[in-house]
């Protein structure tokens, strides 16, 4: 992927040193991705409630109960569910390898033993329904696929429940790359008695109980990053309003208007796109992955890598050079110094500290 603005950036010496851990905050993203994600669980539940005729609320109950009436569901969901992947059992066939050339039969035969016996250890085609009902109801449906001490292929089911955990590890690592490999770490702004400013690169920017208008940066190169925090609690009131300055906001050529209260917000620039992208957490596994192709390649490694440091897993050393590879070109296309060329990033020295 291109990049854009003047000059190839190296990689800074210590980039890929990790700071050491800040318990409190690591528990603040954890709470704050737990509660970005309650939409999505919520749903989640009420789905397999419907799906299980447990439609009523505790109220219903109550007031069925008084009246002596008893809770009678109509489930017609649960049919259907059912009958779609009965259809589905109805179609399946056992695994078969099929040969390439005239002559490769007998190595067909061969693999086709082995994937037979891989699906019969694993009782494949169980954990294939119990996957596909995941998938219909809760709506989150994953496998792992491994190899235990002894050797043996295994496949095991992520259930949905753990999936979201997934989804919190996901969002508290891309969090982690904002002011380390992506752009500068953000200073705070002090703008009382403003009612405009020109925000500059670096920048987070304490709205007064005003009515204000910031303009995003001006010529901003790749991974340039600046934040609004509504210091009053008064957006409700008085608006904020991100002026563009000639880029999209968002993916959108119109301006950005925040109008609820507390409604703090932080963006980066992507210059292949020239777009100023709001730093947010996926919601749901669906969400679009806002990095260029090239880089989305290396997040698997990357978080394979946050796992293992969250569960006290050992990693294959392609991985670790693959997460690794990826921080470094996460670097190269989006690390910058701070406001006025100050507040280097996490894990880069200072220019006096390497003197």
């Amino acid at each position: 992927m291109a990049q854009t603005g003047t000059g190839d950036d190296e990689t800074p010496s210590g980039l890929l040193e990790q700071p050491a851990a800040d318990l409190p905050k690591l528990k603040r993203y954890f709470a704050e991705s737990a509660f970005k994600t309650q939409e999505a669980r919520t749903h989640s539940l009420t789905a397999i409630d419907y799906y299980d005729s447990d439609q009523f609320t505790r109220g219903e109950l109550a007031k069925l109960a008084e009246r002596s009436q008893p809770p009678i569901v109509i489930n017609r969901i649960k049919p259907a569910i059912n009958g779609i992947i009965g259809v589905v059992e109805r179609g399946r066939s056992d695994p078969r390898a099929w040969p390439r050339n005239p002559g490769n039969e007998d190595a067909a035969d061969a693999a086709t033993d082995v994937l037979r016996y891989v699906a019969d250890f694993n009782r494949f085609k169980r954990l294939k329904r119990d996957c596909f009902l995941d998938m219909l109801v809760p709506g989150t449906m994953a496998a792992l696929m491994g190899v235990d001490e002894d050797k043996q292929v295994t496949i095991t089911q992520v259930r949905w429940e753990e999936f979201n955990d997934a989804l919190i590890s996901l969002n508290t690592m891309k969090r982690a790359l904002f002011g380390t490999v992506i752009g500068p770490r953000l200073s705070p702004q002090d703008c009382a008695g403003l009612t405009a400013k020109q925000a500059e690169n670096g920048g987070e920017y304490q709205i007064p109980a005003a009515a204000f208008t910031l303009t995003a940066p001006l010529n901003p190169r790749s991974g340039a990053r600046f934040g609004v925090v509504d210091a009053n609690l008064n957006f409700a009131t008085n608006t904020c309003t991100v002026a563009r300055n000639g880029r999209r906001l968002n993916g959108t050529a119109a301006n950005v208007v925040l109008n609820t209260n507390g409604q703090n917000v932080r963006f980066w620039f992507r210059g292949d796109t020239g777009n100023w992208v709001e730093e947010a957490d996926y919601a749901t596994a669906d969400d679009v992955i806002e990095f260029p192709e090239s880089l989305i390649a290396y997040l698997p490694n990357m978080l394979a890598v946050a796992f293992a440091a969250e569960f006290g897993a050992e990693l294959r050393q392609d991985v670790i050079a693959g997460a690794l590879e990826g921080r470094q070109a996460f670097a190269r296309q989006y690390a910058r110094r701070g406001r006025n060329q100050a507040d280097a990033p996490i894990g880069v020295p200072s220019p006096a500290a390497a003197g």
